[in-house]
């Protein structure tokens, strides 16, 4: 997860996938296969939240955007 401050339409927070199997293979950096799984706008545009963890279901991701 990490924030985007520098895209259209203001700061946004993005959920990125990392494929389990990628680190496990030679020469191959898991990075390399990040993908993008989601993205939600910041509810203020000059003050994006702290967050450290988010939660997640088969069908959903929960994630709750917190004031300072």
């Amino acid at each position: 997860m990490g924030t985007s401050i520098m895209s259209f339409g203001g700061p946004k927070y993005v959920i990125f996938k990392v494929p389990a199997n990628a680190s496990g293979q030679k020469g191959n950096l898991a990075l390399k296969n990040v993908k993008q799984v989601c993205s939600v706008p910041c509810r203020s545009s000059l003050f994006p939240s702290y967050f450290h963890s988010f939660g997640m279901t088969e069908n959903y991701i929960i994630f709750i955007e917190q004031s300072f």
